[in-house]
């Protein structure tokens, strides 16, 4: 009897189990179009426009976080409206057609975000939680991509990525232009991120929900804001960014190397990606160069024409045993004056100079001849100002050994969007740290 009724307990125990299992993977195998019907209306378009104009500047995507009508999206997809508001405004283009005007509240352009409003009661929006997911689940992004309507792809969570300061969440799916400031949500409903950039091949990238969370919960009580506002918080944030980054990289020693007869810097610190190449000497050229660069991963978007705070720094060893001392000066007076701004701006900035000058002023530069251990190594020390962002520059440092007439050295640090004082002492560190004393 006993037996019996532990037999009927166990089945029905084993039968909830399975039951319950089953209801789990349903759960997380509901099909994308039922995701899409229930969560497409929480979702709109962002359109910038010219003033006096129906004609669209550029488009993204933002989703609904209050009944209020608050939305969240990135800063890159609104900061034309915050550096030209004379020239650009916003609309918000919700799932059924409607048109609203936008109103900008706040932004976090460090984590390239923004809160945006219109003015109506909203009935579905998603309420935002800082959340744990695991790698490989399944997550869905919906975005307008290149404005051809409303749409959902399918991806993967691969965790954050592991150079960068600023967090950034690898998603497996394609994010194309226009989706940017959409959501990636679960198949409950639960944002996990917003969309931010690609870099094709299904590789993408999202900003953590944890960063919106924090905008909304500190803004959501803010009235709409004055653009000179938007410029000051922009540099205030810009400002007190580098000063916790520069003061944190001045504290640790860097990792060094070897190349030749030359104790160089390797790693500032461990969130620095290095990379080495060597072209030999030949007959047609009498040198052998050996290039050693080194860079940050936490571009901050201002605008179009403007992306900042990438630290990079290059070592150059150039030898020879074919040319004499006169030659070797005259090619190492060749290196050091050439620009350094082989990354990822350049483009920017060919194709932005215009822009740029009304963001920039032009670089200054002042030399000196330095005595180090017995070395007299030559500085270029050069400052290019913010005109929007008080206190604030590029900074390039250059050195090169001058008493060498076989080998030397050439080496270039790049720091972006730095205070006057935390350049001298990023420039003295450097120096420091790369000796020329030989092995």
């Amino acid at each position: 009897m006993l037996t019996s009724i532990c037999h009927k307990k166990c089945f029905a125990f084993i039968l909830f189990v399975c039951i319950g299992s089953q209801l789990l993977v349903a759960k997380s195998n509901i099909p994308t179009w039922e995701v899409f019907k229930k969560y497409s209306n929480h979702v709109v378009k962002i359109q910038v426009l010219a003033n006096h104009s129906v004609a669209q500047s550029s488009v993204g995507s933002g989703f609904f976080v209050s009944a209020k009508g608050h939305i969240i999206t990135n800063y890159h997809v609104v900061s034309e409206i915050v550096l030209n508001s004379n020239k650009y405004h916003g609309e918000v283009v919700s799932s059924d057609g409607h048109i609203y005007p936008l109103r900008l509240i706040a932004i976090d352009v460090l984590h390239d975000l923004a809160l945006v409003k219109i003015e109506s009661k909203i009935n579905d929006f998603f309420v935002l939680d800082d959340l744990k997911v695991q790698q490989g689940e399944r997550l869905l992004s919906l975005g307008h991509p290149h404005d051809i309507g409303l749409s959902i792809v399918e991806g993967t969570y691969n965790d954050f990525l592991k150079f960068t300061r600023f967090k950034r969440i690898h998603f497996t799916g394609s994010i194309n232009g226009g989706m940017s400031g959409g959501p990636a949500i679960l198949n409950s409903g639960k944002v996990v991120g917003i969309n931010v950039s690609s870099a094709g091949n299904q590789v993408s990238f999202l900003v953590p929900v944890k960063h919106a969370l924090n905008l909304y919960q500190s803004s959501k009580d803010k009235k709409e804001a004055k653009p000179d506002d938007f410029i000051k918080s922009i540099r205030d944030q810009l400002y007190s960014n580098q000063d916790l980054y520069y003061q944190n990289l001045l504290k640790h020693s860097a990792a060094t190397m070897n190349i030749g007869e030359f104790n160089l810097t390797n790693q500032l610190s461990s969130k620095f990606k290095c990379w080495g190449d060597l072209k030999e000497e030949n007959e047609k050229q009498l040198f052998t160069l050996r290039s050693h660069t080194c860079f940050s991963r936490d571009d901050i978007y201002i605008s179009k024409a403007f992306i900042t705070n990438k630290v990079e720094y290059q070592h150059l060893h150039i030898s020879t045993g074919k040319l004499n001392r006169f030659r070797f000066f005259s090619l190492l007076s060749k290196y050091m004056s050439e620009e350094f701004y082989q990354n990822d701006n350049q483009s920017i900035e060919n194709q932005f100079t215009e822009q740029r000058r009304k963001l920039l002023t032009n670089f200054k530069c002042q030399t000196a001849t330095i005595d180090q251990s017995g070395n007299l190594i030559r500085t270029v020390f050069c400052l290019r100002a913010y005109k929007l962002f008080e206190g604030l520059y590029d900074a390039v440092f250059k050195t090169v050994p001058l008493d060498q007439e076989t080998e030397s050295v050439i080496s270039t640090l790049y720091l972006p969007s730095i205070s006057f004082d935390n350049s001298q002492k990023m420039a003295k560190k450097f120096l420091s740290e790369v000796s020329w004393t030989a092995k």
